[in-house]
């Protein structure tokens, strides 16, 4: 008798658990990603402390498959003195939101949201003082920055355990403001007679809700001064993300390509 308890008592208890255990979601974890950033831009020297610019993006992801993003960016610069400048402006993204998958524990899809493209709009304003050691320098960027991502309302397709279209329902994203002070240092050398200056920086994003550290960026890379009036830039950069911010960001190997056009 006491033994038959024992059994009811532990088929009381697994069965439960087990119900409870196929029926758990588990996130799609896509890994680290491969992305590519191409810029191009274009900046005026109005006087001797301001100078007006535009830069334009172009970025890809999912190992350059698809489009991620497209952006571009006015801005204003103001000499403070000589090595120190404030500079203002503002970007407008139209954003593509990647595709979101939850699974059972038995490796069954249980529902997708779809990609879907989307505004964002942000503002921004930076402090860079640098100093010349050498021929090193040696800058400091803060950024503070502002993003607005407005409400949308996306489709989630929910599928049976045999991958069977079952049902769908609205997937509503919330309107969204997020602040962030962004810290960058950078260091690049002037080779005496050579066009190419390479560089290396590291940046940390902090969310100003709660100050927790939201992104790492390790960049190395060179500028290549082809005259006084055209720059061309190749970069490498890791990102590592360490909170949720609303951007759906992730881990990333980023190769970057520049152009800048000075008048």
């Amino acid at each position: 008798m006491k033994k038959f308890f024992l059994l009811l008592l532990g088929a009381i208890l697994f069965v439960p658990s087990s119900l409870l255990a196929q029926d758990a979601e588990v996130d799609d974890d896509p890994g680290d990603d491969i992305e590519t950033s191409m810029n191009i831009g274009v900046e005026k020297k109005l006087s001797k402390k301001f100078n007006v610019a535009i830069d334009g993006e172009y970025r890809t992801r999912e190992n350059f498959s698809e489009i991620d993003r497209v952006s571009v960016s006015p801005s204003l610069e103001y000499k403070i003195i000589k090595h120190l400048k404030l500079t203002v402006g503002g970007t407008y993204v139209y954003d593509n939101n990647e595709s979101k998958s939850k699974y059972r524990s038995d490796g069954s899809l249980k529902w997708k949201r779809q990609s879907y493209w989307q505004p964002r709009y942000r503002g921004y304003a930076a402090l860079t003082g640098d100093v010349n050691l050498g021929r090193f320098n040696i800058a400091l960027r803060e950024r503070y920055q502002i993003t607005y991502r407005p409400e949308y309302t996306a489709t989630r397709n929910y599928y049976m355990r045999d991958g069977a279209y079952n049902y769908s329902e609205e997937d509503i994203r919330e309107s969204k403001t997020t602040q962030v002070l962004r810290s960058r240092l950078t260091i690049s050398y002037d080779i005496r007679h050579c066009p190419l200056a390479p560089f290396v920086s590291a940046e940390v994003t902090n969310d100003l809700d709660g100050f927790v550290v939201d992104k790492l960026r390790y960049t190395g890379g060179v500028d290549w001064k082809v005259n006084k009036k055209n720059i061309i830039s190749l970069a490498y950069m890791y990102q590592d993300v360490r909170a949720d911010d609303g951007e759906d960001d992730r881990n990333s190997h980023i190769i970057s390509v520049s152009y800048k056009y000075k008048f």
